[in-house]
């Protein structure tokens, strides 16, 4: 459901969709409107697409300027804590970015400064990422908060089982698994600083909880002009 445009099943109203059906429209020879309602899925309705594009606009609109704003403000231990839990959860700097309205090299520099090491497409499970030195501890105790780079997730310390070896929980996975500690990234400031002692596997919500969220705004901002 998005805020003013319900969504019928069978429609297919993403933002990549409706942006190209917009680019159409402006050619120099443009799709007629019927073509438009096809392409999106919709019953032809030429009042419903206009609504449709115009909320288009003004969410793109808005995201723009909240990331203009935000552009020379300090990030908030609030922001932190949401960019890393989201970013633990996910492992997607663009969805993180949208949602937060702070640019990619903001949510790195984040992630950088906690010592959360960057997804790589390019490491797998049997090719993990090397961690950085001073992101690795080998002093871990039960319930201490890391982060997995053979399985590229947070995961809780569950016992020490030799010199250089430790049990773990992985939390997106819901499975026990041994790993040396050169292998575990420290987390257990952030654990500590931000309260994410559990960082959830289901955090992100997804598209419709940006769109939710933008929505929202964009109703106040519009009671707040009409006073």
């Amino acid at each position: 459901m998005k805020r003013g445009i319900r969504v019928k099943e069978g429609e297919d109203l993403s933002e990549a969709k409706i942006a190209e059906v917009i680019e159409l429209l402006h050619r120099d020879k443009p799709v007629t409107k019927k073509e438009a309602c096809s392409m999106l899925h919709i019953a032809y309705n030429v009042a419903r697409l206009n609504k449709i594009i115009e909320h288009h606009n003004e969410v793109i609109e808005f995201r723009a300027r909240r990331k203009k704003e935000l552009r020379n403000e300090p990030i908030t231990d609030q922001e932190v804590s949401d960019i890393l839990s989201s970013y633990l959860a996910t492992g997607n700097l663009s969805e993180i970015s949208e949602s937060t309205f702070r640019s990619a090299s903001v949510i790195k520099r984040v992630l950088n400064k906690y010592n959360v090491p960057l997804r790589d497409s390019q490491y797998d499970y049997f090719h993990p990422p090397l961690l950085e030195e001073d992101s690795i501890q080998n002093d871990y105790a039960k319930d201490d908060l890391v982060y997995s780079a053979r399985y590229t997730q947070p995961a809780k310390v569950s016992k020490k089982l030799t010199e250089d070896t430790y049990r773990i929980w992985l939390i997106a996975d819901e499975q026990y698994s041994l790993q040396p500690y050169w292998e575990l990234g420290d987390l257990r400031e952030i654990q500590k600083k931000f309260k994410l002692d559990t960082p959830d596997k289901k955090y992100w919500t997804g598209d419709q909880e940006i769109l939710r969220t933008i929505n929202e705004a964009i109703a106040n901002a519009r009671k707040r002009k009409a006073k």
